[in-house]
């Protein structure tokens, strides 16, 4: 989103904190952590994931760019950060097949290939070129966002199993289009 100069080398990796109640307003304890970093003098805080997405379900505390409460929930973070001269940069997920499911819990999960998840053992039905396309979409909109609140950067998620990460290995992406084969085409 621009050039940003650090107050020190400190960076506060992106960890997961279910910080959003159901009414989808942030909790007491959440903004105090982050208030917390800020004051502590953290150099730079990449937020736990936030979900770009109304295709999947979120993980239950998170942060959604594509409703108007997660909006304001990022908004309001940036400006306390902010407010004790931090930078923040949001991270954005799709989680795709990375998902646990409760038992008799049923929900379309999507991946590259519908390759069965090896952690969770959840199947998924493989992403159509249009469908990709559309995920590209929320993950653009999604940046937006972050960009609209202010915040000084954005970091995708491309770890840990989520969707990203699927598209890059060739054990989970068997695409013969655009999107696989190749490292730069998974890529």
């Amino acid at each position: 989103i621009g050039n940003i100069t650090l107050r020190n080398g400190f960076v506060r990796s992106a960890t997961f904190e279910g910080g959003v109640y159901s009414t989808g307003h942030l909790k007491k304890e959440f903004i105090q952590m982050y208030e917390d970093l800020s004051e502590g003098r953290t150099g730079l805080i990449i937020t736990g994931m936030m979900s770009v997405t109304p295709k999947e379900l979120p993980l239950p505390g998170a942060v959604t760019l594509y409703s108007g409460s997660g909006q304001r929930n990022l908004r309001e973070l940036v400006d306390i950060v902010h407010s004790k001269d931090g930078k923040i940069m949001p991270q954005l997920a799709i989680m795709g097949s990375q998902v646990h499911l409760a038992e008799g819990e049923e929900r379309q999960l999507f991946s590259p290939s519908g390759i069965q998840e090896l952690a969770y053992k959840t199947v998924s039905q493989p992403l159509s070129v249009r469908a990709i396309k559309e995920l590209i979409t929320d993950i653009a909109n999604g940046a937006k966002v972050v960009q609209e609140s202010g915040a000084d950067g954005v970091q995708l998620h491309g770890a840990h199993g989520y969707l990203l990460s699927h598209f890059l290995t060739p054990y989970y992406n068997h695409r013969d289009d655009q999107y696989g084969g190749s490292l730069v085409n998974r890529a």
